[in-house]
């Protein structure tokens, strides 16, 4: 979600209006302090009697202060008994520097008045003041801080919290008029896994959290993409993705009875229509039990069979492990009754495992803190891969969700359970954004080309359960954060439930998606050594890009839903988990050709591509409609050419933490009016998206932001009658997306698009060359195998080559546009004897590129291309 403050954009995942109001409150002393040349150590005592608003006020606090880097400030208040729950380190690791920052030479400036203790952080530079605790109170309490997120299983409702908790917010300021051209920006983050209130008013930023401490860090930008870079960077670098899942990816939940007939139909029609399908997904995938739905020996043929196409194979696997009815003698599930017995289940306060209720039946709960867990849930996956299924990827629904509210299963009879069908119904869409067709009705699916077969199903609503909340003060804390599912125990674990070291879920409930994550990646690298690992999950924290990519959760079949995510992909991009995308098309509800059209194309320039839908719901897979399919065979067409130029990026962000998918004003940031822009967005440093996100529409609005010339991505024309900062419109006929290339740039491409990543990349790559005013372009290129986990690369700049993996396929063409005449080409000092060829714009027929091919450079050796 984008909130703006004045003229500053903040992003926070959950955000809520809402705020404890406290005015007897009373506020703490300075009492000792002893500084140093990086930081400085403060004891603060509580001043006059408690208040205890939220439980016992905390008499004695500790204040470090530590300037980390030059750009990073590390400030942490915590209890000075150490009782409140902090992230380990062995969960959360940030970097420790040897040789911590002299805060005299700092960017930031940390200042405080003693009593009573308030702090503030400004620039050095300037005297800006970015953070200012004065005039307000600070609340220290066993349950509460004043100064809100909470992990949930819901479908992709807006305003409210959902699957994951990312607390860092950025901070981009400008004046309005733009005369001082000198927008910066700033990014605070807390460390805390409780759930937590957070509001937002201009100018005013205030937590309420529920447990943990003031563990905050301020990160001095000064542009935002340095801002993002430095959260990144303390939170951990994002994993580098395999090549392969930057191809198409395909899923349906709820397939037919057979679930091998299923993924063979699609993966055929797929390749029958032509169109690029590099992995076949399945949702919800227990094997247990159903030996007709999920025949293994079928299902290893179709596997193998997709390996030997170099195609991939990943199933949803829920970590929630059915409970098996020791009453009866074919229920056997040794998944459970090895964890079981090597006690890695999560447990009730008086010590039996804590059952709840998800998709397999009665569940227990991995505890991911417990000393066997990794060791068993090791055991459980490499048998899966060994003697089951060959997966290439795993994860998908990792909070700690539960059909039922409580430990509903303990005592409960566990042979008379079904969980049925719950899958969430469209929510009611705001009325004024327009989608030209009802998404909840039955029906068959139009074609704008032809009609077709394809129906749909009634949907069901999800079931409500009996709720049942232990009497615990964890579970109705004094202060309660704005929930969307009600209580803290809603459709989740109860938070007294117990992990083995004796924390509370009240404590970890934010961090158990997190752990499953950070566990699962680990395994994976042991157990296939030579390939990295590839996780798209669902809930998320701080610091997840590390070991995991994440899909935008249940969305709705909606142009709404659409359009919303281009601000979650831009959202992960600050967050550090840059492979990320929504489920194209949508999930809940039916789709129509006209808006599934569009989403290819969009989806098409995300990180992460994958087509989603439910067995309710009508048919949406590309082949579906003519028209989709033909804008899907372009999309997918112009994507793998593009391969080298969105994985470099994606290395780059792996390498750096700079976000790779971008909001215009990050590249722009001295553009006030591009701070509310979210219909348009950066593919990289080089090409600006800009689609069609209402139904019924052939042109499109874009802002071209800049001095630079922009060029089509497609055809090379330039951008006619675009002075920067205003608005152009462009023809966007059905099964087209506007992509312009921006002036100054350089595009590594695959010459030749093929029908998987595998073929394409044995394709001779080809560079497209967008001059800038100045006639000098710089730029880079990450060139690997793309599956080897400590990727060594081959790092390409204009005229710097360094080659420590080896290229084998040569550079055969250059394409420089623009319509300044090229009369001579040399490569290394000698002239080309290939004939430089004129290309015409199709709109209008005039020259709009020069291009030289069959060159056959060998990138593996240095090389400098000149024309005049």
């Amino acid at each position: 979600m984008q909130v703006h403050c004045l003229l500053s954009g903040v992003w926070i995942q959950f955000l809520d209006f809402r705020i404890a109001k406290v005015s007897n409150a009373t506020c703490y002393e300075v009492t000792v302090v002893d500084e140093t040349f990086s930081g400085l150590r403060a004891e603060l005592r509580l001043l006059g009697e408690p208040c205890n608003a939220f439980g016992n006020d905390i008499q004695n606090l500790t204040l470090e202060v530590s300037f980390e880097t030059k750009e990073r400030l590390h400030l942490h208040i915590y209890d000075s008994a150490g009782e409140q729950f902090q992230i380990p380190e062995s969960v959360f690791p940030t970097p420790k520097d040897p040789n911590p920052y002299e805060k005299s030479n700092h960017s930031l400036k940390f200042s405080y008045k003693p009593n009573p203790f308030a702090f503030w952080i400004s620039r050095s530079e300037s005297g800006e003041i970015v953070f200012d605790t004065r005039g307000t109170r600070l609340i220290f309490e066993d349950q509460a801080t004043i100064q809100t997120m909470w992990a949930r299983d819901s479908p992709n409702h807006i305003d409210v919290n959902l699957y994951g908790n990312h607390p860092v917010y950025f901070e981009h300021r400008i004046d309005a008029d733009n005369t001082k051209g000198d927008g910066k920006s700033h990014a605070v983050f807390l460390k805390n896994s409780h759930g937590m209130d957070v509001k937002l008013n201009p100018g005013l930023i205030s937590y309420s959290i529920i447990g943990g401490t003031l563990d905050l860090y301020f990160l001095s930008g000064p542009t935002p993409i340095s801002a993002i870079e430095q959260y990144v960077q303390l939170v951990g670098l994002p994993t580098m993705q395999p090549y392969w899942a930057f191809g198409f990816h395909i899923c349906r939940w709820g397939t037919e009875r057979k679930l091998i007939i299923s993924v063979t139909k699609q993966t055929r029609k797929m390749r029958e229509a032509n169109i690029p399908l590099e992995v076949q997904w399945n949702d919800n995938f227990q094997v247990a039990n159903k030996s007709q739905r999920f025949p293994i020996k079928a299902l290893k043929e179709f596997i193998s069979e997709l390996h030997q196409n170099h195609q991939y194979y990943v199933p949803i696997v829920d970590s929630a492990i059915h409970v098996v009815d020791q009453s009866n003698s074919s229920d056997v599930y040794d998944v459970y009754t090895r964890g079981s017995k090597m006690d890695v289940f999560i447990k009730n306060p008086d010590g039996s495992e804590y059952i709840g209720q998800v998709w397999p039946g009665y569940t227990v709960f991995p505890d991911w803190f417990a000393k066997n867990s990794k060791k068993w849930w090791k055991s459980c996956l490499k048998e899966f891969k060994e003697t089951q299924v060959d997966f290439d990827g795993l994860l998908d629904m990792n909070e700690p969700s539960s059909f039922c509210d409580g430990s509903c299963g303990t005592g409960a009879n566990l042979s008379n359970y079904n969980v049925g069908d719950k899958i969430p119904t469209v929510e009611s869409q705001r009325a004024f954004y327009p989608e030209n067709y009802d998404t909840k009705i039955q029906g068959f699916s139009g074609n704008l080309s032809k009609s077709t077969n394809s129906k749909n199903s009634s949907l069901s609503r999800r079931s409500s359960y009996k709720v049942r909340i232990p009497d615990s003060k964890l579970n109705q804390p004094a202060y309660a954060i704005h929930n969307e599912g009600g209580p803290l125990t809603a459709q989740t674990l109860s938070v007294n439930a117990t992990h083995q070291n004796g924390w509370k879920v009240y404590s970890t409930h934010n961090l158990w998606g997190h752990m499953e994550e950070t566990i699962t990646y680990d395994i994976l690298r042991e157990i296939i050594p030579n390939r990295r690992p590839f996780l798209i999950s669902r809930s998320t924290f701080s610091g997840g890009g590390r070991v995991t990519g994440h899909w935008l959760g249940d969305n709705n079949s909606t142009w709404y839903s659409m359009r919303t995510s281009i601000q979650g992909v831009i959202q992960f991009q600050a967050f550090g988990i840059p492979m990320v995308g929504p489920d194209t098309c949508g999930l809940i509800g039916n789709s129509d050709e006209e808006l599934c059209n569009r989403w290819m194309m969009l989806s098409s320039f995300y990180p992460f591509f994958r087509n989603h839908n439910n067995k309710n719901a009508i048919s949406q897979e590309p082949y579906v409609w003519d028209s989709v399919a033909d804008a899907s065979r372009k999309a997918l067409a112009n994507r793998h050419r593009l391969l080298p130029y969105l994985y470099s990026g994606m290395a780059q962000a792996s390498l750096s933490g700079t976000p790779f998918i971008r909001a215009l004003f990050w590249e722009f940031p001295n553009d006030s009016s591009l701070l509310d822009n979210s219909d348009q967005f950066m593919f990289g440093h080089s090409i600006i998206v800009t689609p069609v996100l209402k139904p019924g529409f052939t042109t499109v609005e874009g802002f071209f932001p800049g001095i630079e010339t922009w060029r089509d991505l497609d055809n090379y024309e330039v951008m006619k009658d675009s002075p920067s900062n205003k608005k152009v419109l462009l023809d966007a006929p059905l099964s087209k997306i506007n992509a312009h290339i921006r002036g100054g740039s350089i595009l590594l491409r695959h010459s030749q698009p093929g029908y998987t990543t595998f073929e394409t990349r044995n394709s001779p790559y080809d560079i497209v060359v967008s001059p800038n005013i100045v006639k000098r372009v710089e730029t880079e290129f990450y060139v690997d195998d793309g599956i080897t986990p400590q990727a060594n690369f081959a790092h390409l700049k204009i005229k710097l080559f360094v080659a420590p993996f080896h290229i084998s396929q040569p550079l055969s063409k250059i394409t420089i546009l623009g319509n300044t005449t090229i009369y001579e080409a040399k490569l290394n000092g000698n002239p080309v004897n290939q004939t430089i060829k004129q290309i015409y714009g199709p709109i209008s027929k005039t020259i709009v590129a020069w291009e030289i091919d069959e060159l056959m450079i060998d990138l593996n050796l240095d090389w400098k291309f000149e024309w005049s």
